[in-house]
């Protein structure tokens, strides 16, 4: 199993660690406003997320969306900046896909919500 802690580094030199000082600091606490990169660390690895003029990045590649199935789910979620439109799954930045937006694979609040923000 894979375990990551977060970390943010904020525009001014500042951060926010999830852990500091024995005190857990909840992801509610971060000034989002302020945010120029969130990190994941983790025993096997770390992975960053670079915040750009708004667009987020992971490594030199610009984040996709599309349809993905993150952990142990049935069921695929569509995905925009690594979090599913069903707010069911987030920081996933696995493999995605686009189309196939009617499949019975797929999350139905994934699906309700993806036909809304196209305007349907």
């Amino acid at each position: 199993m894979l375990a990551f802690n977060w970390k943010v580094e904020y525009e001014d030199g500042t951060s926010l660690e999830q852990f500091e000082d024995g005190v857990e600091n909840l992801y509610g606490d971060i000034d989002h406003s302020k945010v120029k990169e969130f990190k994941l660390e983790g025993e096997n690895g770390n992975f960053k997320v670079v915040v750009n003029d708004g667009e987020i990045w992971a490594g030199e590649e610009k984040l996709k969306e599309g349809w993905g199935f993150p952990g142990t789910s049935k069921k695929a979620h569509y995905f925009i900046d690594g979090t599913a439109l069903c707010r069911k799954w987030g920081f996933y930045y696995g493999p995605l896909e686009q189309g196939k937006d009617d499949s019975p694979d797929n999350c139905a609040e994934c699906k309700r919500a993806l036909a809304k923000r196209k305007g349907g």
